[in-house]
């Protein structure tokens, strides 16, 4: 199967979607063919002559969803020749125009984090599946001796005790900060 995954290309992994991208690529290399573009860089006519020669039976998007990100999916479409289009919704955009286009240019599968944006997605009427983005267990992970995690809190001033939370990103307004708080 030939798959074109748009994601940053970016060979600084600093931050989520990037990482997705990166993985994606490489995983799906294993048993496809993969064409990464840059998703800012896809309407530029030397990405889309691209994307059309190689035929993408589908084309994935791995930032957004927008409104911008729903255009792109149902441009390619188009020029590209009918394939399936499908878009993780890892940082999906709050307005009003995207919901307007998912009724109207919707992408054949849309992946959401959480139960509220597979609800939301839904109402637009868009198939949505439930695709949690994994943590990197190597790189993040408990530490294993507690006078080790005891001596951190103190450094960091931290209360002895306490639950803490670590958000690793940049602060978005939809990223689900209200879950934290509660």
């Amino acid at each position: 199967m030939r798959v074109l995954l748009l994601g940053d290309t970016s060979a600084t992994l600093d931050e989520g979607a990037k990482n997705v991208a990166n993985y994606l690529n490489r995983f799906l290399g294993e048993r496809h063919e993969v064409l990464q573009i840059h998703q800012r860089a896809a309407i530029r006519p030397r990405a889309l002559w691209r994307a059309v020669r190689f035929k993408p039976q589908v084309v994935m998007s791995v930032q957004g969803p927008s409104a911008k990100t729903i255009g792109l999916l149902a441009l390619l479409r188009l020029v590209c020749g009918g394939p399936r289009t499908l878009a993780i919704g890892a940082q999906p955009s709050t307005g009003r125009a995207l919901h307007w286009l998912l009724r109207w240019l919707p992408p054949n599968c849309l992946f959401a984090q959480s139960r509220r944006w597979i609800e939301r997605f839904e109402s637009s009427g868009v198939p949505v599946r439930r695709l949690p983005n994994g943590v990197n267990i190597t790189k993040f992970k408990p530490e294993a001796d507690p006078g080790a995690a005891q001596s951190m809190r103190s450094g960091l001033g931290l209360p002895a005790g306490r639950k803490v939370a670590l958000h690793i990103g940049p602060l978005n307004r939809n990223r689900n900060y209200e879950l934290l708080i509660r």
